[in-house]
């Protein structure tokens, strides 16, 4: 019978200890909520009881989502894939077995192309994990529009301008959605009326940017969300002349 009210008691203090924790946990997520979208709070002047039920509604959603998790083994040669975060797409690296590889035919239709840009992509993956700042372009933090000047700047000397609509109206050559290549700008409207964010394009319907919530990331055009809010593509003129 003390073993049994033992046993109950431990069990008790391991659930409080667990309700005290999540506690904590939903609080630093929904201070990030607010940190992150304090320019978008600024600008709609949002009150303090729609603010705190923003940040649990965005704090509940992004806690229960399930993570894949990364299966280990041997790393002997690395290909891009990705795994789904919440609404996000976050890019991971998958080790290859290289006596697998030897043993697929260079003609295999099934066989991954490799990227063709490579200095780019290279680029676009030294970021990746960058958290989210506004206004701000460095390893530290950068936005959307940030990430995308830096990487071009440095794979290909190329300046591009600092906003997601300057982009779009000076620096690419408007292209259909059915056109992307890798390399290409996919522009978005998710704040406000106009093009507000901008990704670089990679492949197979993946593009990579910096999300709000998860910095410098992958993503899919296939996402519900992408597709509501996508508004164009481009293609980087310096790239084309």
């Amino acid at each position: 019978m003390k073993q049994q009210i033992r046993i109950f008691l431990l069990e008790v203090v391991a659930i409080i200890y667990l309700l005290i924790k999540g506690f904590f946990l939903l609080g630093r997520k929904a201070a990030q909520y607010l940190y992150t979208h304090r320019i978008q709070i600024i600008q709609h002047k949002l009150t303090l009881p729609t603010l705190i039920l923003l940040s649990i509604i965005w704090t509940g959603f992004s806690s229960f989502k399930n993570v894949a998790a990364i299966q280990p083994s041997q790393p002997s040669s690395v290909s891009l894939q990705t795994e789904m975060v919440t609404d996000e797409v976050v890019p991971r690296v998958i080790p290859v077995n290289r006596q697998e590889e030897q043993e697929t035919s260079a003609d295999d239709s099934n066989a991954e192309e490799p990227f063709r840009d490579t200095k780019l992509v290279a680029h676009i993956m030294d970021w990746v994990g960058t958290p989210h700042r506004d206004n701000t372009q460095s390893k530290n933090g950068t936005d959307c529009s940030g990430f995308v000047q830096a990487v071009f700047q440095d794979a290909h000397g190329i300046e591009l301008s600092r906003s997601s609509k300057a982009m779009y109206e000076k620096d690419v050559y408007k292209i259909h959605k059915t056109d992307l290549q890798e390399g290409d700008l996919v522009f978005f409207n998710t704040f406000g009326n106009s093009i507000s964010h901008v990704g670089i394009y990679l492949k197979d319907g993946k593009f990579a940017h910096t999300s709000s919530s998860r910095g410098v990331t992958v993503s899919s055009l296939q996402d519900n969300y992408y597709q509501k809010k996508y508004r164009g593509a481009g293609r980087v003129k310096d790239l084309v002349n």
